[in-house]
C-alpha cells in the first residue's frame, strides 16, 4: 500500500460559535491543510497519484479560504468553523475532485498551528481504497 501526502496552507480568522456559551473572538491561524490518500498500485511512471492534480484540486478549493474570516462563508454560516468541521469540508470537496484518480483520499487533517489540528475520514472510503486501488 502506498500513501501520498499533501500539505497547503492559507491565512485565515476564524471564532468558534457557541464556545463556552459564547462566540469567541476571532483570531488568525496560518492553517496547514494535510491530504492522504492511498493506492496498492502506481501509474508508468511509478506515482500513486499525481501531485499536479492534488495542488490544482487544493488551489480552486483553498483559494475562496485566503485571507478570509471564515465565519463569514457561506460553507460555515450555520456551523463553526472549527479545526474539525474545516477538515470535514475540505474532505469532501477534494474527496469530489479527484475521487477519479487511482489514490483515494483516506483523510484530511486541519492544522491551526504545528501542535493542535483535527482529523476527517470516512472509515468507508479508506476501506475502500484498501481493498481496491
Amino acid at each position: 500500500m502506498f500513501e501520498v501526502i499533501v500539505k497547503k496552507g492559507f491565512l485565515a480568522v476564524h471564532g468558534l460559535r457557541d464556545y463556552e456559551g459564547i462566540q469567541e473572538c476571532p483570531h488568525d491561524h496560518h492553517w496547514i491543510i494535510e491530504a492522504k490518500f492511498q493506492s496498492k498500485t502506481l501509474d508508468p511512471a511509478g506515482c500513486a497519484i499525481d501531485f499536479r492534480d492534488i495542488d490544482r484540486a487544493f488551489q480552486e478549493i483553498l483559494f475562496p479560504f485566503q485571507g478570509k474570516t471564515l465565519n463569514e462563508l457561506e460553507q460555515f454560516k450555520t456551523i463553526s468553523p472549527s479545526a474539525e468541521n474545516v477538515a470535514h469540508h475540505i474532505y469532501d470537496k477534494l474527496f469530489a475532485l479527484t475521487k477519479n484518480k487511482n489514490a483515494t483520499l483516506v483523510s484530511i487533517t486541519a492544522w491551526e498551528d504545528e501542535k493542535h489540528g483535527a482529523t476527517y475520514y470516512s472509515t468507508t472510503e479508506a476501506l475502500r481504497a484498501q481493498r481496491n486501488t
